[in-house]
């Protein structure tokens, strides 16, 4: 919020409270409280407010006028927070804060899935392997990565290396790290 719209929002409360100051000190100090607040939602709350059979008769403060109000900045980052994407591989809706390990974890889990079934016959579910713990689900990721490169070919040994050369960098592969340095 600017200033000019903290000015109009006290040129309303002059104009239905005629004994309200509206003077410099009062613009400066009612600025400071309100400009991190979109106009139109401290506008809203001033109607209310107007229009309250118990607090109407009041001249209205700056605490009751952003009361419960969410800060502009904050309101991006609740939106942010709550927006969703959908998983291809499992097929589900998944906030967007926590897809990259989401997708991560469930590629993992269909590769084990594809794998297992692949070098041993047996079939998995989704659920059997995403209700493992991690400490549990990361021993038989490596595990299957181990069967895999016994038994897969050279490229999925060539693969595989790589993604542990990535691991043994910290995550970055060769290529990362060239990009990062040159």
């Amino acid at each position: 919020m600017e200033l000019k719209d903290v000015k109009l929002i006290l040129s309303r409360i002059k104009s239905n409270y005629p004994n309200f100051v509206n003077d410099d000190f009062t613009r400066s100090e009612w600025y400071k409280e309100l400009k991190d607040y979109s106009l139109e939602d401290v506008m809203k709350k001033l109607e209310e407010h107007f229009r309250s059979e118990t607090y109407g008769n009041q001249i209205p403060k700056v605490y009751f006028l952003t009361k419960y109000l969410v800060k502009e900045k904050d309101k991006d980052d609740r939106l942010i927070k709550q927006l969703r994407g959908f998983c291809p591989i499992c097929h589900q809706s998944v906030l967007m804060v926590e897809y990259e390990n989401h997708y991560r974890k469930c590629g993992s889990i269909d590769y084990i899935i594809k794998q297992v079934k692949r070098f041993k016959g047996i079939e998995y579910t989704y659920d059997d392997i995403a209700s493992l713990s991690e400490e549990k689900f990361d021993k038989v990721y490596e595990k299957v990565l181990n069967l895999t490169y016994e038994m897969g070919d050279d490229k999925e040994r060539q693969s595989i290396d790589n993604y542990r050369e990535c691991l043994a960098n910290g995550g970055l592969c060769d290529k990362d790290i060239n990009g990062v340095i040159n």
